[in-house]
């Protein structure tokens, strides 16, 4: 997905530069050297260990170069989010759904539903209605409303969540809070404890 995303920017350049829209090759070269370091972190048969977290937490810190700020967004754009990618990270307080870092879910937060025969609308109200139910402790800093589809059993699971730009701190909170993983934003997958 990612690689197709990335060609299909490189296709646009040139559309780009003659709509007079300002293109940085440097951004383009960096976001390639980013997609290449996530592939080569994601070949190690050994990825999920503490030996590789330097390179998990430089790719944070890069991704946060890379990215531009973001906007607030709405609870259809969550939803549009929950639908193509099968999740979100959602800050609450910033109105901004996260994309950089590592998320921890909080232990005792999780709720299911299962989401088979939702609409889009099914889908916003529980949703709000979660957030109605926890908003005491998602309004607390560092808090954010997680979500995740498991595409084994069609189940979408809610929690609060923290976001990490530490790795270190991450595992060590995932742990602590009887986590079997914890997501990296970087490569989109999780890493197993």
């Amino acid at each position: 997905m990612r690689k197709i995303i990335f060609v299909t920017l490189l296709v646009l350049i040139p559309v780009f530069v003659a709509l007079g829209v300002n293109v940085e090759a440097s951004n383009f070269i960096d976001n390639e050297r980013f997609v290449e370091r996530i592939q080569r972190l994601n070949s190690y048969v050994d990825k999920d260990l503490p030996i590789h977290d330097h390179e998990r937490q430089e790719l944070m810190n890069e991704k946060l170069r890379l990215m531009e700020s973001s906007t607030s967004v709405s609870l259809e754009k969550i939803v549009d989010d929950l639908n193509e990618t099968g999740g979100f990270t959602y800050d609450i307080r910033g109105r901004e759904i996260k994309q950089a870092g590592f998320a921890v879910s909080i232990f005792g937060f999780e709720k299911q539903f299962d989401i088979a025969k939702m609409t889009d609308r099914d889908k916003r109200l529980v949703i709000l209605d979660y957030y109605l139910t926890h908003k005491d402790v998602l309004n607390q800093p560092d808090n954010n409303l997680g979500a995740w589809v498991n595409p084994e059993n069609g189940m979408l699971y809610l929690d609060v969540t923290k976001v990490f730009f530490d790795i270190k701190k991450a595992r060590q909170f995932a742990i602590e809070e009887k986590q079997e993983a914890f997501f990296d934003f970087q490569t989109m997958d999780s890493v197993m404890l």
